[in-house]
């Protein structure tokens, strides 16, 4: 069963607040879905960041994040420097001296612009969605065996899948995984969960989605293709 990324759904104490700072620093449209309270910011290769209410408090890391890419180092610093301007900041989560800059939104949501990397030239304004497993081997096989991502990259401590040039969804070891899900989880088309998953209505989206998980127990939602 073959499926389509659809969109990265971002629990917000006030998504039109959010989606609007998304839009400006990724120069891209905001539209209402769902009432006025569920906002998409529509991305160029066809994904969507899609706002909604939240259902849960902001406490420590979220277990995903969004990597932004870069075009050259200006570019990275632009981007940057767009972002604090707009609301974000800078963030501390233990990087140390990495040549990517870690940020976080107006509502705490971590996120990185990296530096220029030839795997993501013409992939978009986001270059790969991240998720931080215990055994991501295992997390991306089973999402590629379901979802019919090809695997690109499988190592110890990362793995990768991609489809038709779009974002990468990336997959990296953290011995210290948050245990809560966080505000961020994916939202893929199709007309079924999963084998093997019961059909039971997603707890965040505010339209019709069906709830799945990983083997991790990372949420992750199909809304019908």
């Amino acid at each position: 069963m073959a499926i389509d990324l659809h969109a990265v759904v971002v629990e917000a104490d006030e998504p039109v607040r959010l989606a609007r700072f998304w839009a400006d620093l990724l120069e891209a449209e905001a539209s209402n879905i769902g009432g006025e309270e569920s906002v998409a910011v529509q991305l160029e290769d066809g994904v969507v960041l899609e706002f909604v209410p939240a259902t849960q408090s902001k406490e420590g890391k979220n277990r995903l994040h969004l990597d932004l890419a870069s075009e050259s180092e200006g570019h990275q610093t632009t981007l940057v420097e767009a972002a604090c301007r707009l609301g974000g900041a800078l963030a501390d989560i233990g990087q140390d001296s990495v040549p990517w800059v870690v940020l976080a939104d107006p509502e705490g949501n971590e996120f990185c612009v990296l530096e220029p990397r030839d795997e993501y030239r013409g992939c978009g304004p986001v270059a790969a969605v991240v998720t931080d497993t215990h055994d991501p081997v295992a997390v991306a096989r089973f999402l590629s065996d379901n979802l019919g991502f090809p695997m690109t990259r499988a190592h110890p401590d990362y793995a990768s899948l991609r489809r038709d040039g779009g974002s990468w969804l990336e997959f990296v070891r953290n011995p210290h995984r948050p245990q809560r899900q966080g505000r961020l989880h994916l939202q893929f088309a199709a007309q079924s969960p999963p084998p093997g998953q019961a059909a039971t209505d997603c707890p965040v989206c505010p339209h019709q989605a069906t709830a799945a998980s990983d083997p991790e127990s990372t949420l992750f939602c199909i809304s019908p293709g």
